[in-house]
């Protein structure tokens, strides 16, 4: 078994001016519908407030395998079932864009642990990962997991990926543990 790790710091302050000149579509380049949803401060402002209405795809990714282990690949279906869902949700933050509705350490955060991955990978971001080709959620308990889309699971022959983020003041900070298959 092999192990890779990856570690990005990233600043918040960063993150925040680039996100205040492009908008949201510089957060549609790099995060996947539920991580902006994630990454919501006013979960109120939703059409539904349930937590399953927000949490459809964590649900969906985090689905446990018998062998009682997170899933840690996502399939393209689980991304357009999650938009259809939440379409009125996305739509929403999408026409009233305003950056406090968000809190940018979280998606400092989100940019440290995509960044991080592809470290541990030793890819980069680019053609053989992309922002997309990762899904950040959360469990039932709130910690956050990693998982990326199954083609690229099976490519660099993953068996875990373990991530642990932090935040504090401008700075977020996120390592990623990989173990492949040899």
């Amino acid at each position: 078994m092999k192990v890779e790790i990856g570690v990005d710091i990233t600043s918040v302050r960063r993150i925040s001016a680039v996100i205040e000149k492009f908008g949201i579509s510089f957060m549609n380049r790099f995060l996947l519908p539920n991580e902006i949803l994630i990454a919501c401060r006013n979960k109120h402002m939703f059409s539904r407030v349930e937590s399953s209405d927000i949490g459809e795809l964590n649900n969906i990714i985090s689905t446990h395998m018998p062998t009682n282990r997170i899933r840690y690949y996502f399939k393209k279906d689980d991304v357009k079932l999650y938009v259809k869902y939440n379409k009125l949700n996305i739509l929403s933050l999408e026409q009233s864009f305003d950056m406090i509705n968000f809190n940018m350490q979280t998606i400092a955060s989100f940019w440290a642990v995509k960044e991080a991955c592809s470290k541990a990978l030793g890819v980069g971001i680019g053609k053989s990962l992309s922002f997309h080709d990762m899904c950040i959620f959360k469990d039932i308990k709130g910690k956050p997991h990693l998982a990326l889309k199954k083609k690229k699971f099976k490519y660099f022959k993953i068996d875990k990926i373990s991530i642990g983020v932090s935040h504090d003041n401008d700075m977020a900070i996120a390592t990623c543990l990989i173990t492949m298959k040899d």
